[in-house]
């Protein structure tokens, strides 16, 4: 398999490409592809989240985005924030 772009650069591909903000369940979609990553969409044994949020949620946090939350993390809109070059 090809190596992938960093995380920060897929994230920032997928919000360009839809004006700058996305839910965050479908960034999750287009940042971790099941076809690519398909182990990043089990969940863990002892319940929680598939890994993939996990991972999304760091990279948002430490690499500038913002994020706007709705009820459930799920339903929260991301932000390109000061990655909007």
């Amino acid at each position: 398999m090809a190596k992938q772009a960093k995380i920060k650069d897929r994230i920032v591909a997928a919000l360009k490409s839809n004006g700058g903000f996305m839910l965050y369940y479908d960034l999750a979609r287009v940042v971790f592809p099941k076809e690519h990553y398909p182990n990043a969409w089990n969940y863990p044994t002892r319940g929680g989240p598939p890994g993939c949020y996990m991972v999304l949620s760091r990279a948002i946090r430490e690499h500038g985005f913002n994020i706007v939350y709705d009820c459930d993390v799920v339903h929260s809109t991301v932000y390109l924030g000061r990655n909007n070059l």
